[in-house]
């Protein structure tokens, strides 16, 4: 309601310009007020409980990783090894995965979105284990391997599906007995533990 009464508003102001109302009646109306929804989080124990359901799936660095760093989903499914430096313990936000059909990469969301992440010693152990899986996980598929650079692939090394990463999300919600939050909020569950 609060767009369409702005884009009445805009196409009644074009229309009072080119002299064909005397006035904007849009503006005597009274939009609804927008009421932001508070951002869920996870309690810490609860973001423990979610970090010991997904140990051992091939992706368990995925959220172990958004959960540290609070990167945005798009961020993740983005990020390549060369934006990783393990040996300084330093990850480089320089691209996003971009919404809509295919793996179409682009920019981050804003300028302030490309910045440079210290990772903890635990966050750097996770992606060492994560790059060896990779690496098995491309050996095996030979020739059949995609090789698209990608931090956080399929087996076969392409890039992975918002829609699986959001189905797998909620499982382990599911499993962890956690709030079902989206994959994209866990980054304000990030910035309520590093408040704590």
């Amino acid at each position: 309601v609060r767009y369409l009464h702005n884009l009445l508003l805009a196409m009644f102001a074009q229309a009072v310009r080119w002299d064909i109302l005397q006035r904007n009646p849009a503006e005597l109306a009274d939009p609804p007020q927008i009421v932001q929804a508070e951002k869920s989080v996870w309690t810490e124990e609860q973001a423990a409980r979610f970090i010991a359901a997904i140990q051992g799936h091939r992706l368990a660095a995925f959220w172990a990783v958004a959960l540290v760093t609070g990167l945005r989903q798009g961020e993740l499914l983005a990020l390549r090894w060369r934006d990783v430096d393990l040996r300084r313990g330093t990850l480089t936000v320089a691209q996003a995965r971009k919404r809509g059909e295919g793996a179409r990469f682009g920019p981050p969301k804003s300028r302030r979105s490309r910045r440079v992440l210290s990772l903890d010693e635990q966050a750097v152990a996770v992606l060492r284990q994560h790059h060896a899986l990779q690496m098995r996980e491309r050996l095996r598929e030979g020739p059949a391997w995609v090789d698209t650079g990608l931090v956080f692939t399929t087996r076969e090394g392409r890039p992975l599906l918002d829609s699986n990463m959001r189905r797998l999300h909620n499982q382990f919600c599911a499993q962890a007995g956690v709030p079902r939050i989206p994959p994209h909020d866990m980054r304000h569950t990030n910035a309520a533990l590093l408040f704590q």
